[in-house]
């Protein structure tokens, strides 16, 4: 259905990339025996190259060309996964099968207080004994009452009684990583919950 282009106002866009390796074309399968295009993974990128629509006006249509760019070169899973760690100061595997195959530095931790207050309560990821990381809260959490990491936007937030309030500024980190908390890629995670006092829950939310 061609009609005229009037205005193009993006900047910035979705890719959804369907993958799979064809055995059988025809049949629409892969050697896994999965239907093509039924598995999605997703890039953002931002136009780089602007496209003058009035040299192409007069045609009603056009074949063209735009630049593109990948600030971040990672293909994400369309679905996000929920970890979560009960057991406190208890290392608690993460399947590798889980992770994929690129650091996963994106996500949203929630530390939940449990029977009673959690005191400085701490998620530490000790995979590589080298290379260990640890993101928390100083302060106390009351009983139900939780906090919000979300290392994408670089926020921390505590819900109190329902009301969510900026706690930046009691934000923890340790470890020699550049960012706020990583999943190494292609093998298993060992993450513990550990606090001065109290028990809680995390609840680890990615992709």
């Amino acid at each position: 259905d061609a009609r005229p282009i009037t205005a193009v106002t993006t900047t910035t866009f979705t890719v959804s990339n369907p993958f799979g390796a064809y055995d059988d074309q025809e049949a629409g399968f892969d050697g896994s025996g999965l239907a093509y295009g039924t598995l999605e993974k997703i890039a953002y990128a931002e136009v780089v190259s602007s496209y003058n629509i009035e040299d192409h006006r007069e045609f009603n249509q056009a074949i063209i060309s735009v630049e593109i760019r990948y600030p971040d070169p990672r293909w994400y899973s369309t679905t996000a996964n929920l970890f979560e760690i009960s057991q406190m100061a208890t290392a608690t595997s993460l399947s590798a099968s889980y992770v994929g195959n690129a650091p996963v530095t994106d996500m949203v931790i929630v530390i939940t207080a449990s029977g009673g207050s959690l005191v400085n309560p701490v998620l530490s990821n000790s995979t590589l004994a080298d290379y260990p990381g640890s993101i928390g809260y100083v302060g106390t959490i009351s009983s139900g009452d939780y906090i919000t990491i979300d290392t994408r936007s670089l926020t921390l937030t505590k819900t109190v009684s329902g009301v969510s309030s900026n706690v930046i500024a009691s934000l923890y980190r340790g470890g020699y990583r550049q960012d706020w908390m990583e999943i190494y890629p292609s093998m298993a995670n060992s993450f513990t919950l550990s606090s001065t006092s109290g028990s809680g829950i995390a609840d680890i939310t990615y992709t």
